[in-house]
Order: structure tokens, then sequence, then C-alpha cells
């Protein structure tokens, strides 16, 4: 049975899927959690219609969790990416065969990795989910943190250690005072889903083209989730286009691959932007998730490269707990800092460059861009590393992938 109280080892702001797999990963452990999110989550919110690639190092991540089996009735599994630039030289075809795996990663609505995550916080009774709750007011006091919620008036809850995972416009990271670098891309993502004549292929189809690149990923129930890049001035006439129209758009980029299409579902926009604090760690305070970074889209590397963050934080929380040790001192924060800081930073310089390499459209960058798809092809041993980095299976594994791993079973 839960007990609501006042006081926790650790408080996570931000009930996302990293923040809410986060109390996953540190349940269990003789902790008391503390879980807020800022927006009730029922049937007033509007619902996310985005579809998320999770690679397979996330995968492994949430087998570990314990949440792989309950996820992957829902999801799709991606066999093979094809990238290519339209009517231009250059093709990259990925497969999973070549690394020895079922998959690549999988292909899971939004919405539905959110309710699995949430079932389990259900279920925990050492996590206190607060919703809909914002916290502020945050101060240091000995060896604890202070911090205010609106859902307890008048009360001051207590924590050792406080994670911020509210997202990239997260108003508890404006309050403390962290410093955030902010690139605009000029760039808006329109995403939507296709509903399909006929079973699909399980390959995701990347291609560049005059207006912008364009991916199209499996779904599960004959769908196709569909990521268009446009330009700013072009989102309203992309959204404001006539199904037929967006229809015929998406067709002539992919061609006899797409297949026949029967309806096609909302659209939303999500403008792009890279952002980025200049510290992460604070005592007793860490930034995780889109608080910490936000990536442009392109090679679906942001809430994967999070997940892994996510991972390893938990290990080390969990490490110092067993060893008697404060999970907010800095020392301990400022050790996972490093441990995750040459990854984090390869994954931003990787999809930073080639986000502004694939929006380029002249002549010169067209050539670059087919030279470096061919490379990735034709030599050697690069395409298995650039495979291991994107799929997040390069660098040092948390404890949570090597678990997954030992009992994972593709879908």
């Amino acid at each position: 049975m839960k007990v609501v109280s006042d006081q926790y080892d650790i408080l996570i702001s931000g009930a996302g899927p990293v923040g809410a797999a986060l109390a996953c990963a540190l349940a269990d452990n003789g902790l008391r959690i503390g879980l807020t999110e800022t927006y009730a989550h029922d049937a007033t919110r509007p619902p996310d219609t985005r579809s998320i690639v999770l690679s397979h190092g996330s995968c492994l991540i949430f087998q570990g969790l314990g949440l792989w089996q309950r996820m992957k009735p829902f999801t799709a599994p991606v066999r093979s990416v094809r990238v290519s630039q339209q009517a231009s030289l250059g093709s990259l075809r990925l497969k999973a065969t070549d690394l020895n795996i079922d998959a690549l990663g999988y292909v899971i609505p939004a919405a539905r990795l959110s309710e699995v995550i949430r079932a389990r916080i259900s279920e925990l009774d050492d996590v206190n989910l607060f919703s809909p709750a914002r916290l502020d007011g945050v101060r240091l006091d000995s060896k604890m943190l202070r911090v205010g919620c609106d859902q307890c008036p008048g009360a001051v809850l207590k924590t050792r250690l406080l994670v911020i995972a509210e997202g990239a416009q997260s108003g508890l990271r404006t309050q403390l005072g962290f410093q955030v670098a902010k690139r605009p891309y000029h760039q808006t993502a329109i995403t939507t889903t296709l509903h399909m004549a006929e079973v699909h292929h399980d390959d995701s189809f990347h291609r560049t083209t005059p207006l912008g690149p364009v991916a199209l990923l499996p779904g599960s129930n004959n769908q196709r989730a569909v990521v268009m890049t446009v330009a700013e001035h072009q989102v309203d006439a992309v959204m404001s286009l006539s199904d037929a129209d967006l229809i015929a758009r998406i067709q002539s980029v992919f061609g006899k691959a797409l297949g026949t299409v029967q309806t096609v579902g909302p659209r939303q926009a999500w403008p792009l932007v890279l952002t980025q604090v200049n510290e992460q760690v604070r005592e007793r305070i860490v930034l995780l998730g889109n608080a910490a970074q936000c990536l442009h889209p392109i090679g679906a590397q942001g809430l994967n490269l999070s997940l892994k963050d996510m991972a390893l934080l938990a290990e080390c929380i969990t490490d110092a707990v067993k060893a008697g040790s404060d999970p907010g001192a800095l020392d301990l924060l400022l050790q996972y800092r490093l441990m995750r800081k040459n990854d984090q930073q390869r994954t931003i310089l990787f999809t930073d460059t080639a986000a502004r390499l694939f929006d380029l459209n002249i002549p010169l960058a067209t050539v670059c861009r087919g030279l470096a798809i061919n490379a990735l092809e034709h030599v050697p041993g690069l395409k298995q590393a650039f495979m291991r980095r994107v799929l997040g299976l390069s660098g040092r594994w948390p404890r949570l992938m090597l678990k997954g791993q030992a009992t994972f079973q593709a879908g």
C-alpha cells in the first residue's frame, strides 16, 4: 500500500518516458521515490500522435526493467533502414542481420509507451505519483532539498536528490537559473500516420528531398508513421493541405515503396531547436532527458540517448545507496556526468551535423551527402561501427542493458 509522505530519497519532476522509467529503475531498492506530473493524464489532454523509434539498446533497457514484454504487442520492428536522396546519388541500407540481431529497433506510438510505463508506476508501492503537480521554491537545507508543491498547499517536500526531467521547456530548470544554449534549426517536423491498404514490410525509409528530409516508419495494424521536416515558412502550407494532397506529396517522395494509402491521420507540428544546458548536475540536482539536451529528430537519437543516461544514473544511485552513500552528493553526480559526457557530445555532434547537411539544398551539399552515404555503404567496418553508435550499443553499457540482453526476446 502506498503511503504519501513529505520526505523522499529521490524526487523526480516530470513523468514522461524518461522520468517515469527512472522511477521504475529505482524501485525496490528501499528508496522513497516521489514522481510529479505537470499535466493530468486524462481525456482532457490532447493525444500525442507521434511514433517513437526505440533503438535496440533502448529495448534492452526496457527488458532490463521488465517492461519489454508489455510493450511488444504495440510495436512494429524495423528490420532495415534505407537512406537515399531523391533524384540524386547516394544509397545506404542498414540491416539488422548486419549486427546479427532480429531488428534495429521498434516503433511504438508515444501514447502506448507512456501507458505501459504508467501502468508499472501504479504497481510500485515505493513510488508516489503527484498529478497534476508543479514544483517550485527549491532551496538547499543542510543535507536535504526543500521543495514546494502546488498539490500540497502549505507543505514542503524534502528530498536528498531532485531529478528534473520535465522536458525542453522545463519551468523548474528556469527557476533554478540553469543556463540553456539554444540553436534554432528554422525547421519544423510534421508528423502524421498513414493507414495502408496492404501489409507493409518492416523497412524504414529516409529520403532527402529539395523540400526537406522525409522519414517513413513501420507501424502496427497496416500503418506507417511519417515525419516530414520542412522549413519554417512552409509549415502553414503543409498543415493546410487536404488529405489527398498530403498523400500525393508523400507518394511523390517514395513512389511504389509507399504502397496504397487509404487514409491519413491528424497532423502535428513540432518546431526544431537544439538545446543544451551548460551544467547537468549540481549538488542534489540532476537534469535528465530533454531538460538536459533536446536534439534534432534525425536518426531518432534524442529519447534513446536519454534512456541510456537514465539507466546509468539509476545505476550510480543504487550503488551509492547500497554502499551507504548519499545519492545526492555532488561527487557522485559529477561521476555520473563524466561517464555520460562523451556519448552525449558525440551523439549531439552527429545529429546536429546530419541535420544541417541534409537541410542544405545546393549542388555541393548534395554531392557531399551522396559521398557520405556511399562511404557508409561500401567502406569495410564503417557501416557496422556507425550502426552500433546509432543503435546505442557503443561505449559503456549500463547494467540494465546487460540484464536485458541476457533475456531479450525479439518481437
